[in-house]
């Protein structure tokens, strides 16, 4: 019985919600069974976990976390580059 499992995962695009869990079900069925708490981690610095909290005010949804990292692709688009703020109409 493994304590430890190691998964390589490989996004698809530049926003793929991966089901960890599923990918863990297909290595060892029991293995999430035998312990009620995990820590996930990556070794990709943009790759992340949601917290817990996030995902529950969402509903557990797909759809509802699509769009909630969807807002920040908007917001950051690859393509941008730098952005240079002009700071001269801030208050002081």
């Amino acid at each position: 019985m493994p304590t430890e499992l190691t998964l390589a995962l490989r996004p698809q695009a530049r926003l793929d919600l991966i089901d960890v869990t599923a990918h863990i079900r297909e290595i060892e069925p029991d293995f999430l069974r035998r312990h009620r708490q995990a820590l996930y981690y990556s070794y990709h610095t943009t790759a992340g976990y949601p917290e817990q909290r996030l995902c529950e005010r969402l509903g557990y949804r797909r759809d509802a976390l699509e769009a909630f990292f969807r807002s920040f692709q908007q917001l950051f688009p690859p393509e941008a580059g730098t952005a240079t703020i002009d700071w001269s109409c801030a208050r002081n």
